[in-house]
């Protein structure tokens, strides 16, 4: 999986290094096919991100525990036949400015997280686009308050942070509000 290779690699690599993860399992990310997105074959390079779906209606970038969630929400956008890119962000102090480009140019960028609205992943995300003067439809979907204990799909659900969620954003950020 791709802890494994991203702790390979900071064993290997000189310098310093932060490998973050929960206590929770997840499920492994597997491709279309089913096979481990992060199986054989799979080398982590530092700061490159990952296509975990396709799609060119919208592009979700996410990471960790958020990523098997985005997965779900995409099966459920595709049955609605919308289509965005999931995009797995390992290194979000160190964006992968290329693949923020493509996901910019689909229209739509919205960041998953389960981290602080306004210190993760979407904040990294929000200053590099500023940088690079992108300025897709930008949605920022995280942590909005601290507290609480339970088990991580509550939590996340009580957080608006559910694939459901998600759905609901990418479709009400297209303008395509379907009934659920």
């Amino acid at each position: 999986n791709q802890t494994d290779r991203a702790v390979r690699y900071v064993a290997r690599t000189p310098g310093n290094f932060l490998v973050g993860m929960g206590r929770s399992k997840t499920p492994v990310i597997t491709d279309e096919e089913g096979r481990p997105l992060f199986g054989e074959g799979y080398e982590f390079e530092y700061g490159r991100v990952d296509l975990v779906r396709e799609g060119e209606d919208g592009a979700v970038l996410t990471m960790g525990p958020m990523v098997y969630r985005a997965v779900k929400a995409w099966e459920m956008l595709k049955q609605r036949g919308v289509e965005v890119k999931i995009l797995n962000v390992p290194c979000p102090v160190d964006l992968d400015r290329d693949a923020l480009k493509e996901a910019a140019g689909t229209g739509l960028v919205v960041t998953y997280e389960d981290h602080h609205i306004d210190t993760g992943l979407g904040a990294s995300v929000a200053l590099a686009l500023a940088e690079e003067g992108l300025s897709p439809k930008f949605v920022r979907m995280g942590i909005r308050s601290y507290g609480g204990s339970g088990k991580p799909d509550e939590l996340f659900s009580s957080q608006g942070l559910s694939p459901e969620d998600l759905v609901r954003v990418v479709l009400e950020s297209l303008e395509l509000r379907r009934p659920y």
